[in-house]
């Protein structure tokens, strides 16, 4: 259905965002390209929606050549795009969102019937057409975007990032109505970062790297890879576990064991939420409280043997006049408030 072949893209002479690539989307699939930031992705699925222009490579779709076209013949032809970032209008209300979409279909019957499919999806929709866009949830604003690329009644529909700045329940049912699209017909181009749920939903997928596409095959196939679970799902070779991402490894287990790491590493800290700064010196060797830190009187990290001040303590590292100022921001004194790592 797509074919994408030696695509080539460039931003200004020298920064070839993409080197080469090729891959295909056949009729009823879920495909999934995955990567890092700065890998191409969106750059991919900017060509193909004609926002870019390629330096080389041609792009077929439904046996059309579309690379070169302008990004509105090529949305005309049902190469639809779901950008990154929601990209709603938020002043608009929830109706004219989703009536920007079916901009390109004449038919007032056919314009009622694809607002009924996407309020029969998206029941909040429907309860909220009145409403601006700007005033939605982030999970809302993305069903929204979402529904306005199906109001263009897409015979290929592809998402950049969808679940990105997303609550995990709200993932979770975003990709569930992935399916239900997919369910009624229409063949996805999935782009996302999230490589476990991406790799859950697609049939195949593809990795790309700098530019490249370095893995590609069956869902199920990239999932057991090594380098990708070691790179993208966060698993380690080594790990003993049922599955990356849950269970025993998997992400979980790799925090547990850089909590481990950091204790190991700096044996005095407990918490990211708890700083010891036992040996740093205070005013006349007092106790300072500043929100939760505590500032030990002086002489915990002088020398055993060095010399004393009047009081017969031992210098502490750090003069009065920075003790001062710890303790005022502590209190809120100093810029208003405490930073985050004193609270």
């Amino acid at each position: 259905m797509l074919s994408v072949s030696g695509l080539r893209v460039s931003y200004g002479r020298k920064a070839e965002a993409l080197h080469g690539v090729d891959f295909t989307v056949g009729p009823g699939e879920i495909v999934c390209l995955i990567g890092a930031n700065g890998a191409g992705k969106s750059t991919l699925l900017k060509t193909l929606s004609g926002l870019l222009r390629p330096d080389a490579g041609t792009v077929t779709f439904a046996g059309e050549r579309l690379d070169g076209r302008a990004g509105h013949l090529i949305a005309a032809r049902g190469l639809v795009q779901v950008p990154e970032g929601r990209r709603i209008f938020p002043r608009l209300t929830v109706l004219e969102n989703l009536e920007m979409g079916a901009f390109l279909r004449r038919d007032p019957a056919e314009r009622r019937t694809s607002l009924e499919r996407v309020t029969a999806l998206f029941p909040v929709l429907g309860q909220r057409l009145g409403q601006a866009g700007g005033t939605l949830s982030g999970g809302e604003q993305q069903m929204l975007a979402i529904g306005r690329a199906l109001m263009a009644r897409p015979r290929l529909l592809m998402l950049d990032e969808p679940s990105m700045g997303l609550a995990p329940l709200v993932v979770d049912k975003i990709f569930s109505i992935l399916r239900d699209i997919h369910r009624e017909g229409t063949p996805l181009l999935l782009v996302e970062q999230n490589a476990n749920e991406a790799l859950r939903l697609a049939h195949r997928g593809y990795v790309i790297e700098t530019g490249r596409l370095t893995h590609a095959g069956a869902a199920a196939d990239l999932r057991r890879d090594p380098t990708v679970r070691n790179a993208y799902l966060g698993w380690r070779e080594g790990n003993t576990g049922v599955a990356p991402g849950g269970g025993k490894g998997g992400k979980n287990q790799h925090r547990r064991e850089g909590d481990k790491g950091d204790e190991r590493a700096f044996p005095g800290r407990r918490s990211p939420d708890r700083i010891d700064l036992r040996g740093v010196g205070t005013p006349h060797g007092q106790t300072q409280h500043a929100r939760g830190l505590s500032v030990d009187r002086v002489g915990g990290s002088g020398n055993a043997a060095g010399p004393r001040n009047h009081r017969g303590r031992r210098p502490g590292r750090y003069g009065r006049s920075f003790c001062r100022r710890l303790a005022a921001v502590g209190r809120g004194v100093v810029r208003g408030r405490a930073g985050p790592h004193l609270r």
